[in-house]
Formats: C-alpha cells, structure tokens, sequence
C-alpha cells in the first residue's frame, strides 16, 4: 500500500531526512520519500504489519505536525511567520534603541534599568520565537541537527551569556558588550528571511495549481432529457455530462451528441484547438471554446488523464534527483561541522585576545552565518518548477532523476510506427493474383480480429467486401502476422516473414511496406501500406542532428522502406525488420558510449523502453508503453523531444549554479564571520550574518524561480 502524508514543521533536508529515517526504520515499510516543497510525506508499506497510525506517531515524536491525506488542512506557515516578523520587529525596534541609542547621542536611561528591560525584551522574543528553540533541540534529540538548531545555539548562547554579563554589573563588575540586541535581531531578520521564503516557495508550485484550478466544481448531467447542474465530484461513468462554449471538461470520455472546437493546450501545450464530432474522445482538463457537446463520460475523478497527469507532476517534484545526493550528504554533517568551527573560532579567539566577549561574538556568528537550507534548496525548488513547466508544455517527467538525465542524452533510438509516423497506414497500392471478389472477404474476416494499425488499414481497405466469413482458428504472431483457417484451408496474412517455407515470394516495391495473403501453397495477394510522417518528426530529427546527438529509427519494416522514411525525414542510422523482443537488444548495442533514449508508443516498445537509460513515450499510445516511460510526450509529437531536451538542459544549469552558490557562500562567509579578516578590519556582526542567511536561502529559491519563464522553441516546420 502508498499514501501520503501532509507534514509540517521541516526546514531543511536534515528535517526531510529524519522523517525518512524514522519511517524506514518501521517495521513493515518498504519506502519513505519526504518532501520540503510540498510538504508531503510518501509511504510504501505493508498494511498487514504497518498501519497508518503508527507512521503518524513516529512523525510526531519527531516535532512535526502530520496529517493523513484525506484530512483537509491549511499549513499557514505564511501567515504564522508574518506574524512572527511584525511581532520580533515590534520588540526589537526598542531593543536596538536601548542598546545603540547612547552610541548615536540619543537620551538613554541608566545602565541598570537599561539591562533589565533589554532582557526583559530578549525574553518576549525568545518566547515569540521558541519554535527555533523547540524544533532545534528536538531534531538534536533525534540525530540529525538542523538550521533552527543553529539558529537556537547562537541565539541562546548569545542571551545567556549576556544575562550573566548583566547580572554581573549589579554585583560592581564592569560590563562588557551584551548582545541582547544580536538576539532580537538574528530572530527578526532570519524571520524574515523564512516569511520571504516561504512566499517564493509557494510560486514553486504554480504551474501545477494553475492546472488544478481548470477542474470546474460543478457540471451539467443530462437527466430524462434536462440538463441538471450537479458537483463534478459526483458524476459517474456512463452519466451524459453537457459541455458548452468556455466550460472546462472534467471527464474523460466519447462525444455522443453535438460538435465543437476544444482547446487541448492543458494537456498537450498546443494552442491551437481541435475541432470534436460524435465517435471522438474528448479529454479531461479541456475547454470547449465553441460548440455544444454531450460526452459519455468513460473515466471520472482520480482516474481521468488530467488527474493522474496532476498525481504524477506532484510525485516527480517530490522526487529526488541523483545530483541532491551530493547536497545531502554534505546538509548531514554541516551542523556538526560549524558547531565545531564556532567552538574552535572561541578557543582561538580567547586565546588571542584573552577577551571573552569578542571570542563569544565571533563564535555566535559563525553558528549564525552558516547555511544549511540553501544546500537542500537548491536542487528541490528547481525540480518542483521545472516539473510543473514540462507539465504546461506537454512534457510529462515521471521523475527527478528523467529530468537530469534527459540533457545527458547522446542517443536517441525512435521507434518508426506512430511515433516518427501518424500510426494510421493507407494502403496506396495492392496486386491480386487469386480473384478480388474471392480474396478480400477473406482477408476482411482475418483481419477484423487484430488491433494492430496494418490490420485495421487493411481492414478498411477491405470492408466493402465483407460478406459471412467463419474463421475456425486464428493466432498472432507479434512482429510477423496472423495464421487462420476459414473452411477447412490455413491462411497466412501479414509481413514476409509470416509465409512458411512452401511459399515463394519475391519482393517488389521494397519501399512500401507490405502485406502479403497467402495460403499454403502461393501469395494471392500483396498489399502495399504507406505511413505519413506525423507533424514534427522532421523538425525534432533536423534539431536533435544539429545538436550532435545521434537519432536511430527502429522498425520492422523492410530495408527498402525503412530507408525510405529515414531519408524523409534525415536519420542517417536504422534498423529495419526488427522484431518487438529484438528492439531491446539493438537499445542494448548502442548503451556504454552515453545515456540512451528510447522513443516508443505500443505494447511491443515497452521492454525497450524499460532497458533503455530514459524510456520515452508518446502520448496516446498504450497505457503500458506509457507506465514503462519515464517521460511522456502528450500530444504524441516529437518536437516535444524538443522541449524536455531544452527543459532540461536549463533545470541543470539552474541547480548547478544554486548548488555553486550554497558552497560557495558558506566556504566564504564562515571563515570571515569566523574573523579570518579581522586583520583587514573586516568581521561580520551577528545581526549582519542573520541578514546575510536570509539572503541565501532567497537568492537559491528566486534563481529557480527564472524556470518559470521558460519558453519551448517556436517549431518552423518545412
């Protein structure tokens, strides 16, 4: 069993990786993914020995809140923090008055009332504040340390310390510098900092709530011939659901009654609208831009496309891309680290100086520089926004580790029928060596009983012909044809290759594909097949060439036209008359000199799919060519390939710079909070290196947010 779990309270990865620990260690759990976008928590477990109450404990003996997923909650992290701003700033303002206005020639009050109010001030902070406190000690507690551990060491070692300072005026020892003020400040600027934060980290998610918001609330039914106005949550299959002019659709289902225009761009990224008629599927998360329709509904709720479309852009941003791994491993030992790097900061300092009060300044600096949240920020929010704008633009990642490898990419192997090609053969010529009134209601009756595009094109071809044909046995050969026998006599109908030995065949017309009928003894009739190239196929070659990576198509298809499409549309390298089970196996030659793409749409893709490094499939094609993918193309065309290329390639620069920064700021900022320039005369106070954790977390988060305005390339087909 899955669920999710909405968890609140976590900071950082070393939040996310507690709670992931802490499930793991449960008996009966299979997998544990944790989440700091989203805030969810997903759990594979068995519920013959785990149950969801007993997750639920262990999360919060942890601190964090948790709630299952059919409970309804509201985080209001956002407005807690807000508050939480207005109210440190309010007792600060006067802290900062208190403690610096004789500094600035401003009239002050006597030292000793001075102190008192001051830490009577820090306290009201502290309290405003004690989540810092309560979050860092537990996460302490539990083994993995976190920011607001950080944040709770230097804020409290800076109060106690200056309260004994303080207490030890009253007794006639002369006071040194108190950092009451560093207190009050630390707590509202990195307040602050998380209040901004959280604000970016909710735009993360904009995409895929803007796709939500298409779903309408209510629909129209028909009922004994009225329209009825009922929540969309109510409508059943089979109910006759009515879509007029700007409605959005909300089922997946088979127009039945009407005809319109229907904007697919939800689902697809293609603006321009399609028109709809009676016997056509209309789509989930669609608008009816003009028109009248009646739609069976066939799919309904969290089955429609446009649901698990939704589902599965939420669990690919949850997911974790290989390269966080690195940002990880470093986030589980940075608390440890800088806690030893404070101390040692106020050993040496001490030592030096023989002055507590500077080695204590430098110390609690240095625990307050540190930033741990922009590592664990920096690859998450990038693969959350870029999720959401594959979503947008018609491309679907299934997963965080799709999108990173998706720009490795050196070879890209496309399967030839219905995913270069439309999939709807034609048959553009035929030779008959037997009688046509003889042949074609034969080859009707055999070919009625396959699903496969050559078998319903020739099926086409051949109705007018029907007539009461029995067939006594008929069997499928994947990748070769059908073998039946009607009256008493064995029929061979599909590629050569289906023919047995007894059967001569020479091939003419090599650039067409073929379909030869024959019996046990000679071919009575050849049917030459011809497939369109789909739209974009030859735009998505032509980039994909210039970009120097390598396209191969794959097809089982004749030599003559396998070479006939693949000039058509410029792939210099295929593999024709290739069987299903063999598509694997030439993914397997070209694997070891880069990643490897496979391009499929059918049943027989779908172990290629699985072997190849990113198995990618079209929209519209089989549901388990799809669940084999690990991207899908949802309208089926290839200059989609286009667009998850250039997707990609973005994501990554974004999180290698976000990650360059995270080190890069810490490598830097903590040796000189630390006073590695002091001699220069540049240090860094407390209140400064608050405002300046802030600022990293933000810049990390506001630079992924660029993603946002990704734009996919404007297609110039010839």
């Amino acid at each position: 069993m899955k669920k999710s779990f909405s968890v609140y309270g976590m900071t950082c990865t070393n939040c996310t990786g507690l709670v992931e620990r802490t499930v793991k260690k449960l008996n009966g759990t299979i997998s544990a993914n944790a989440s700091l976008l989203d805030k969810r928590l997903t759990v594979e477990y068995d519920n013959t020995v785990l149950s969801e109450k007993e997750i639920i404990a262990a999360v919060k003996k942890l601190g964090y809140k948790i709630y299952g997923e059919t409970e309804k909650t509201n985080d209001g992290s956002v407005s807690e923090l807000k508050n939480r701003f207005i109210l440190s700033l309010i007792f600060s303002i006067p802290l900062l008055y208190l403690s610096m206005g004789g500094m600035i020639g401003l009239p002050v009050i006597s030292e000793n009332i001075n102190y008192a109010v001051q830490a009577v001030l820090t306290v009201i902070l502290i309290a405003v504040n004690y989540k810092f406190f309560y979050v860092g000690a537990r996460a302490v507690f539990s083994g993995a340390a976190n920011m607001d551990t950080l944040i709770s060491l230097g804020a409290g070692a800076a109060f106690i310390y200056s309260a004994v300072t303080a207490a030890a005026h009253y007794f006639g020892t002369s006071a040194h510098h108190l950092y009451f003020d560093s207190v009050g400040m630390v707590f509202t600027l990195v307040v602050l900092g998380k209040w901004l934060e959280e604000l970016s980290k909710n735009k993360t998610s904009a995409e895929i709530d803007k796709l939500s918001s298409l779903m309408p609330k209510t629909a129209l039914i028909l009922v004994n011939g009225e329209e009825k106005a009922v929540n969309a949550t109510d409508i059943k299959e089979g109910d006759i659901v009515c879509f007029k002019s700007g409605d959005y659709v909300c089922i997946d289902g088979e127009a039945v009654f009407g005809s319109g225009l229907v904007d697919k761009s939800a689902i697809t990224g293609e603006s321009l609208p399609v028109e709809i008629i009676v016997g056509d599927t209309v789509c989930s998360g669609s608008i009816v831009k003009n028109g009248y329709l009646r739609v069976c509904a066939r799919k309904v709720g969290d089955s429609t496309l446009f649901s698990k479309i939704i589902e599965a852009v939420k669990r690919a941003g949850a997911s974790k891309a290989p390269i966080q791994k690195v940002a990880d491993k470093v986030a589980a030992v940075f608390v440890p680290i800088v806690s030893a790097i404070a101390l040692l900061t106020f050993g040496l300092w001490f030592i030096v100086t023989g002055e507590a009060y500077k080695a204590f300044g430098y110390a609690i600096s240095v625990l307050v520089v540190s930033c741990p949240c922009s590592l664990g920020l920096a690859t998450p929010v990038a693969v959350m926004v870029a999720m959401g704008k594959g979503a947008e633009n018609g491309v679907l990642f299934k997963n965080a580790k799709a999108l990173q490898d998706f720009n490795k990419i050196k070879v890209f192997m496309l399967d030839k029928t219905a995913t270069i090609t439309k999939g709807e053969p034609e048959v553009v010529d035929y030779k008959l060596f037997e009688n046509a009134d003889n042949v074609f209601p034969l080859v009707y009756a055999l070919e009625k009983m396959s699903s496969h595009p050559l078998a319903e094109c020739i099926a086409r071809f051949t109705e007018g012909y029907r007539k009461n044909v029995a067939v006594e046995s008929y069997e499928y050969f994947t990748g070769k044809g059908i073998v039946g026998r009607i009256n008493g006599i064995t029929y061979y109908l599909g590629s050569p290759a289906i023919l047995p030995d007894s059967v001569n065949y020479s091939v003419e017309k090599e650039n067409f594909s073929r379909v030869v009928f024959a019996n046990g003894k000679q071919v009575l009739a050849v049917f030459y097949v011809e497939d369109a190239i789909k739209e974009g196929s030859e735009y998505a070659i032509k980039t994909l060439n210039e970009k120097g990576l390598k396209t191969v198509m794959l097809t089982g298809d004749g030599e003559r036209a396998a070479k006939s499409v693949a000039d058509k549309i410029g792939i210099k390298e295929y593999v024709a008359e290739v069987l299903p089970e063999e598509k694997a196996i030439a993914v397997k030659r070209y694997m070891g000199g880069g990643l490897v793409a496979m391009v499929g749409d059918g049943i027989n893709d779908s172990v290629a799919l699985k072997t190849a490094d990113v198995g990618v499939a079209i929209g519209g094609g089989t549901d388990i060519a799809i669940d084999s993918a690990d991207v899908v193309l949802s309208d089926g065309k290839l200059d989609k390939l286009i667009t998850a290329f250039n997707l990609s390639k973005k994501t990554f620069g974004v999180i290698k710079q976000n990650l360059f920064w995270a080190f890069f700021y810490n490598v830097l900022l903590i040796p000189v909070a630390a006073g590695a320039l002091a001699f220069a005369g540049v240090t860094l106070s407390p209140m400064i290196c608050a405002a300046c954790m802030s600022v990293s977390s933000l810049f990390v988060v506001s630079n992924a947010l660029r993603l946002k305005k990704f734009k996919k390339e404007q297609k110039k087909y010839d």
